[in-house]
């Protein structure tokens, strides 16, 4: 254990032979993910964590975790209920060290056409993929998170990357579609451009770009409003029925909270923004809202509030995006509720990075996927933002050492393994994190 986080398993940083998974305890500076970087050859994921199962869970019993199965495995004498402390939180000369070199990755990683990731095989186990359409969903949605990164960062050394990527998605954002009955990643490229360009046109001076751009973004919003479901939740899967406009058993919390955002930043901007949509979006987050404040993982979760992936240590990711949806449209909860999320999230962020790399989705202790890690951190760090000031200093340093410390060598960032995408979105997310950490002024150090 160290910076009072335990650390997560994975392979070491040699070349690990095919076949064959090894998983070791890392300190949490040293610690990256499952994957090793590029070599990931998918044998460190369920055989790894078979290898390390007597270790984690272990872990967990010291932690006074409960088992994966939602069971209770006690807790370590006198270990203090609450947040943990870290040792070393991060400086303000530290994240904007990273953001410099967050961004140096980025612009060097950028597509020739002006946007990030690629359609590459990194495993035997990349996400679903209905048809190519969903790749192209991922692309321009991940393109979208690049933009807005670099918008929030407001570095000149982005700007041209910037300019580059906002040609593509006014270029091929239009072209984005859903891409079967069941797999509607297109959600999350609607939601992300529509947030992106509702940042980005208020900044641009009259002209066609102005009008190309507010016209995208138009047509994004009337896409989503299209995959709203008839409970009035948004998912990103429709396994039952695939219909035009999708069943509400699909609905997610957290995909339901990221659109709710991205609509208050589009009415935020100057656009039309249905009521009855947001109406109905409230009221279906606020269905899935437990009393103690977590939400349940889908529609379906409603019935079992107390399964392990819909605790506190299961929920911390989720908790994010769901809360700033609320608190942005007026609704319950306040400020006192952003904060005790961000609180959970830190005092259980082990659990999220110990999902980190891992190929199969939900395999984790609480049903966690990597993938949540970067995501939740970025919507928490947004609402850090909205607490009062004497929170932000309490947490800014704690929660902008949880992604400085896991940034690789070459300045990017990784949680999850998904085919060429994974460095992009999570690079993206890091740096929109730290961009707007670094807008606040209580850090507590001697940093200008």
């Amino acid at each position: 254990m160290r910076n009072g986080y335990v650390t997560a398993c994975r392979p070491d940083d040699r070349d690990v032979p095919a076949g064959r998974g090894t998983c070791v305890l890392r300190s949490t500076d040293e610690h990256r993910s499952l994957v090793a970087r590029s070599r990931f050859d998918g044998s460190s994921g369920r055989q790894g964590a078979k290898v390390a199962s007597a270790t984690l869970l272990a872990i967990v019993a010291a932690l006074g975790c409960d088992a994966p199965g939602g069971g209770p495995s006690g807790r370590a004498a006198g270990h203090p209920a609450g947040l943990r402390p870290l040792e070393n939180p991060a400086t303000r000369q530290e994240a904007e060290r990273a953001v410099e070199r967050g961004l140096a990755w980025m612009t060097r990683n950028q597509n020739q056409d002006g946007s990030w990731g690629t359609f590459a095989v990194t495993g035997p186990v990349d996400l679903y993929m209905g048809t190519l359409a969903g790749h192209d969903a991922c692309r321009i949605a991940i393109t979208a998170l690049c933009c807005d990164a670099l918008l929030t960062c407001a570095r000149p050394e982005g700007s041209a990357a910037l300019a580059r990527g906002a040609r593509c998605l006014l270029r091929d954002g239009p072209t984005v579609g859903r891409s079967d009955g069941s797999e509607i990643y297109c959600v999350w490229t609607y939601a992300y451009v529509l947030r992106f360009l509702a940042h980005w046109i208020p900044t641009l001076p009259d002209g066609t770009t102005r009008e190309e751009a507010t016209a995208l973004a138009e047509e994004h919003l009337r896409r989503l409003l299209i995959l709203q479901t008839d409970r009035g939740g948004w998912g990103y899967y429709d396994f039952d029925v695939g219909a035009r406009r999708p069943s509400g058993d699909s609905a997610n919390s957290f995909t339901t909270g990221t659109v709710l955002v991205s609509l208050r930043d589009a009415q935020a901007a100057g656009f039309d923004v249905p009521g009855a949509a947001v109406r109905d979006g409230l009221r279906w987050l606020r269905s899935i809202r437990v009393p103690n404040g977590t939400y349940g993982y889908s529609d379906g979760h409603r019935f079992y509030p107390h399964a392990a992936i819909n605790k506190p240590r299961g929920s911390a990711g989720r908790m994010q995006p769901c809360n700033l949806a609320l608190h942005l449209w007026g609704d319950d909860p306040g400020a006192e509720a952003l904060g005790a999320g961000i609180e959970t999230m830190l005092r259980h962020n082990h659990i999220l990075e110990i999902a980190m790399g891992r190929p199969w989705p939900h395999e984790a202790y609480y049903a966690q996927s990597g993938y949540f890690y970067f995501y939740a951190h970025a919507y928490a760090a947004r609402a850090l933002a909205l607490l009062p000031p004497q929170d932000r200093a309490r947490l800014v340093a704690p929660m902008a050492a949880t992604i400085t410390r896991l940034q690789g060598d070459d300045g990017s960032w990784i949680d999850y393994p998904d085919y060429g995408y994974h460095y992009a979105y999570a690079t993206a997310l890091a740096l929109d994190s730290l961009g707007r950490m670094l807008r606040l002024a209580e850090w507590g150090d001697e940093s200008p």
